[in-house]
């Protein structure tokens, strides 16, 4: 039997068989079985199947490549998923560990500090003011109704207030008979600071010595003019020396002129070199000393000093004179003082020399003033040491 299906015939099939719907594949297979009967034909026809089941392998290939995209894009989501609840757990944990509890529901802190931080908290808070208008009147409001500047203070806070407290406290400790530990170390420290205050307190003392220890002081560091030489020792300038005088005022904690310590570099933690910082006038605020003559602040400031210099043998005016040419020491000081806002940037008052530097730019101050500064005396000083 001679085959009715011509080659183009073939092709047509070929193409309605591999690019027509799936469900009719079955269907066109037995159609083109039926119709072809010769043993060449059946052999073409199985070609046929092979070559279609390999482009259908093929067609499968392409699809299963981007399965495997879609696995890898899962795969990092869960992994990004996995980080982010074990960021969270520790941070709940983390707040746990800092505010007590568990961490993972509404856990309230209880303990008496938390306690009295919450009252002392509803207490500051003016509940008549509307928070979205005013909020720090809202926060502090009742906290200036009730708070008052207490004697002896120029400004008074919630910080002034827990210092306060807490030297209460401290008094109190330090006020009773025994202490409350049994450690032979501590026992020795703390003796020595309850020894200390009770010296302090130890009115009766205080009043039969009356101003002989600073009138010591006054001798120590080369005496003054305010009172006789016979109370704190003959001063004249040829006898006097500047050096010395400074190095032992430093020694004694007070720092005119300037104030010096140890502590890490600002640009380099991992290194202490000597810092130097401006210090010399008594008052808080350099801006003090430009205010009118007639300023409360000031009167009172020069009467202090006026009253302290008669009460160790002074003469009245003399003294007042004297005292006045002090405050005009300072203020000169006070002009060439940083303003405090320019003392917040670091960038600005970096700079960095040698103590070698230092000294060559402050000659009339010696080596000896660094080295007997009480925050510097136990180090060894090289001139190329650097310092700040």
């Amino acid at each position: 039997m001679v085959s009715t299906w011509s080659t183009d015939i073939r092709w047509s099939k070929l193409r309605q068989f591999e690019y027509g719907e799936p469900n009719n594949h079955a269907g066109e297979l037995k159609k083109a079985l039926h119709t072809v009967s010769d043993e060449s034909d059946d052999e073409w026809l199985a070609q046929l199947e092979r070559d279609y089941a390999t482009a259908k392998r093929k067609h499968r290939a392409y699809w299963t490549s981007l399965e495997r995209v879609l696995a890898l894009a899962l795969i990092i989501f869960i992994i990004i998923t996995i980080s982010l609840a074990f960021v969270l757990i520790f941070k709940q944990y983390h707040m746990a560990v800092i505010f007590g509890g568990s961490g993972y529901g509404p856990d309230i802190c209880e303990t008496p500090g938390c306690v009295a931080a919450t009252y002392s908290i509803l207490n500051h808070v003016d509940k008549n003011i509307e928070p979205c208008d005013d909020f720090y009147g809202y926060a502090c409001g009742n906290w200036f109704k009730s708070s008052f500047i207490p004697p002896g203070h120029s400004k008074w806070t919630a910080f002034h207030q827990v210092s306060d407290n807490n030297l209460m406290i401290l008094k109190k400790i330090l006020e009773k008979s025994h202490l409350g530990v049994n450690e032979t170390a501590t026992v020795t420290v703390l003796n020595k600071v309850k020894d200390y205050f009770s010296a302090c307190m130890n009115k009766t003392v205080v009043e039969n010595r009356g101003s002989e220890p600073l009138k010591k002081l006054i001798h120590f560091v080369g005496s003054w003019t305010v009172t006789n030489a016979s109370e704190v020792g003959p001063w004249s300038p040829e006898s006097w020396n500047f050096e010395q005088a400074l190095s032992r005022i430093h020694k004694l904690k007070s720092m005119p002129l300037f104030y010096m310590f140890v502590s890490a570099d600002d640009r380099n933690s991992s290194q202490n070199i000597i810092q130097v910082q401006q210090a010399g006038i008594t008052l808080s605020d350099r801006d003090y000393y430009f205010r009118n003559e007639s300023d409360k602040v000031l009167q009172a400031y020069k009467e202090f000093m006026a009253k302290v210099g008669t009460l160790l043998g002074g003469e009245l005016n003399s003294t007042r004179h004297q005292m006045e040419e002090v405050f005009e020491l300072e203020k000169k000081l006070a002009e060439i003082y940083e303003p405090k806002d320019r003392l917040r940037n670091m960038e600005k008052i970096y700079h960095k020399m040698t103590v070698a530097e230092l000294q060559q730019l402050a000659p009339a101050v010696r080596e000896d003033v660094f080295t007997n500064c009480p925050k510097v005396e136990n180090y060894i000083l090289d001139p190329n040491c650097p310092s700040l």
